[in-house]
């Protein structure tokens, strides 16, 4: 891995806790060595951020939209979101 892959790569990812979604269409790529912060007020979403990178809760799975850590798919091709309530597993299919 060179200095400058990416460790963190978010494409289009939405994800939900319980029947409120967290992300929608959030996108980010983090490369090897760089810094970053996460800022924001109470509520705008930093420890969810930092449960969906640690698997504590898991993206929509969805065409074009993936999670990758150390350059390795993290989502599991034809599962919906492990945190999902049935009530927001009926939102996402009502928004397809």
């Amino acid at each position: 891995m060179i200095a400058h892959d990416p460790w963190l790569e978010l494409q289009s990812v939405e994800a939900w806790l319980g029947d409120r979604r967290v992300f929608a269409n959030l996108s980010l790529t983090l490369l090897r060595g760089q810094h970053a912060v996460v800022l924001g007020p109470n509520g705008a979403g930093k420890s969810s951020l930092l449960r969906l990178i640690t698997r504590e809760i898991h993206p929509v799975v969805r065409p074009g939209s993936f999670l990758r850590l150390f350059g390795q798919e993290r989502i599991v091709k034809g599962m919906m979101a492990g945190a999902m309530q049935p009530a927001a597993a009926l939102a996402v299919a009502s928004l397809s």
